[in-house]
């Protein structure tokens, strides 16, 4: 190998080391994104999974859990639309006024450890410039996505990126227009607007239509956009809390693990044994949330999954603030709820 190439290695290595793609994989941690699916019709729902893994050789202080969720106070997604613009944008569920604490030392990650959370990117704000908010990929064509952790400099005990940013990789989402009936299916899913549907479907908020999912239900029961129907009509009917809303529920989950398998598979589980917990079925509830977290051990950092479990449990929230309290301190192991209390 001549010197000349030997420096263009170099160089090339050097470069990529200080670009924001290639620091998410050179520093203390690194950062993935994936999506669900990556071609997709215009309003089809979105989900990613968001990882963040320890790759040093110490331990590192990062946010905690509780914190990553679709309030996204300390994420961002980075998107270049089809026509090269770059935007900078997010979710914000609610916005809180609160005194910094310049010692907060959110919850330890230990080498080669990982967190991870789910975001559902449909609707966003941009963070710079004029705070137009929408539909987040509403135009046909290629977009290139990348999420950033951002942690702000007043919180100088938690590990901080390249100007306080770590920059996931890249990824690509096709967008196309949806068809006749695919846009009449997607108009009842987004009739009360996209705010449900941005709080996550590892979530539960009765936000949306239950008599235009059912009329399009009816009307369309073999489409395969029906998956996001029958989810959105159980999520809407799980707020009633009656026998028969809450027995509705568990055969709109079973049908769908039945009808589409692996389509959500975390949340319909999760939200199926929050459904049998409320019919009076908790050994059933807890014996699909043990069998999730051991297929899916990073379940444990999911706050949401973690809340839907304690309150299996436990038949109260309670546990929650211990769970988060638990974290800070590393003293949490996989499946923890239980050995929290004990």
């Amino acid at each position: 190998m001549s010197k000349g190439k030997i420096t263009a290695t170099a160089v090339a290595a050097f470069l990529i080391l200080l670009s924001p793609a290639g620091l998410h994989a050179q520093g203390e941690l690194s950062l993935q994104l994936e999506s669900a699916g990556y071609d997709m019709a215009i309003r089809e729902p979105l989900k990613f999974t968001v990882t963040l893994k320890n790759i040093s050789e110490r331990e590192v202080r990062v946010i905690e859990v509780g914190k990553l969720d679709m309030n996204m106070e300390f994420m961002h997604l980075e998107i270049t639309t089809p026509d090269g613009e770059t935007q900078l944008r997010k979710f914000t569920r609610f916005r809180m006024v609160s005194i910094v604490n310049p010692n907060y030392e959110g919850e330890p990650l230990s080498p080669g450890e990982s967190i991870e959370t789910f975001i559902y990117p449909n609707v966003t704000h941009h963070i710079v410039g004029t705070p137009r908010g929408g539909v987040t990929f509403p135009a046909p064509g290629t977009y290139k996505v990348r999420l950033v952790y951002s942690i702000p400099e007043h919180y100088p005990r938690l590990w901080r990126g390249q100007n306080g940013e770590l920059y996931s990789n890249s990824i690509e989402l096709r967008l196309r227009e949806p068809d006749e009936i695919e846009r009449e299916i997607m108009d009842a899913y987004w009739a009360e607007g996209g705010y449900a549907i941005s709080k996550g479907d590892d979530n539960l908020g009765p936000e949306f239509d239950e008599y235009l999912l059912r009329a399009v239900m009816e009307k369309y029961p073999d489409h395969p956009f029906m998956k996001y129907i029958r989810f959105a009509l159980a999520i809407e009917l799980m707020d009633k809390r009656d026998l028969d809303s809450v027995q509705e529920v568990s055969t709109l989950l079973e049908d769908m693990r039945y009808r589409y398998p692996g389509h959500r598979d975390i949340e319909v589980r999760q939200h199926l044994a929050t459904a049998y917990h409320l019919a009076g079925e908790t050994d059933e509830a807890v014996r699909l949330l043990d069998d999730l977290l051991e297929e899916y051990p990073l379940l444990e950092s999911h706050y949401n999954f973690m809340v839907s479990k304690i309150f299996v449990e436990t038949g109260s929230y309670d546990g929650v603030l211990a769970w988060r309290e638990a974290r800070k301190t590393g003293r949490t192991e996989p499946g923890g709820t239980r050995k929290i209390q004990e």
